[in-house]
């Protein structure tokens, strides 16, 4: 596994694994993502980390959910 495979495994916002099936080789349609909503704050968190962009993972897509959606 090269470096930038190992990063775009990695989440950029915590760091932890993403679970991306993409960067896994695998079909986009089998991600979790695709069932997933996504707050556009944490895309916009996600974006701003920089260069390459990666994908979040599925704790922080529930963190921000939380975090936008609850009252």
């Amino acid at each position: 596994m090269t470096r930038e495979t190992a990063n775009n495994q990695l989440c950029p916002l915590c760091e932890g694994e993403n679970h991306c099936a993409i960067a896994a080789g695998q079909a986009a349609a089998s991600c979790w993502c695709m069932t997933t909503e996504i707050s556009d704050e944490a895309k916009k968190a996600a974006a701003e980390a920089g260069p390459p962009q990666r994908c979040i993972c599925p704790g922080c897509a529930q963190r921000s959910a939380v975090r936008v959606y609850s009252p």
